[in-house]
């Protein structure tokens, strides 16, 4: 009995240590996960504002920077669709849109792959309309974590029901 109360002391601290470690690496997973999200959150949150935040004075220079995230099946259609005709057209209409983001989520973050969900409210303005165009749009984009940093892989955007996009209608 002598021999036990003499190393439950011991017992105990090596039981406190481990329980310790443990609470620990749940701790730094879950701040991980949780730091890995943000990162995202923020990486696509440049990128949305890049998509829809676009002017005749910057067509050129706004074109470039989404096309600089683009990769996979967004790379194919950036370089359509904000390729030198695109540009000729934001220009000659003297258009301007305004991209502001009301809710991102993050949709899923697993082996350098990650999806989020946007709900945008955006105003296209431009020369042949007397007042500025303003439409929601939810956007669903798919990021790949890249050795450049986070790239935009797939973006599917989801129209408000029964009407058609802003300046368009």
């Amino acid at each position: 009995m002598k021999v036990m109360v003499r190393y439950l002391p011991w017992l105990l601290l090596v039981l406190a240590l481990i329980a310790a470690a443990t609470f620990g690496s749940l701790w730094q997973e879950a701040r991980s996960k949780a730091d890995a999200e943000d990162e995202l959150r923020a990486q696509a949150t440049e990128f949305i504002d890049d998509l829809t935040s676009i002017s005749a004075a910057t067509a050129e220079a706004d074109a470039e920077a989404i096309k600089e995230w683009a990769v996979g099946d967004f790379g194919n259609e950036a370089e359509v669709f904000y390729g030198p005709k695109a540009i000729d057209a934001v220009v000659e209409a003297e258009a301007t849109t305004e991209g502001d983001i009301q809710e991102l989520f993050v949709q899923s973050l697993a082996d350098g792959e990650g999806s989020v969900f946007a709900v945008v409210d955006y105003t296209v303005t431009n020369a042949g309309t007397d007042e500025p165009k303003t439409d929601t749009v939810r956007l669903s984009v798919e990021m790949i974590d890249s050795e450049a940093g986070w790239k935009v892989n797939r973006v599917r955007i989801f129209e408000s029901p029964g009407t058609p996009p802003a300046g368009f209608g």
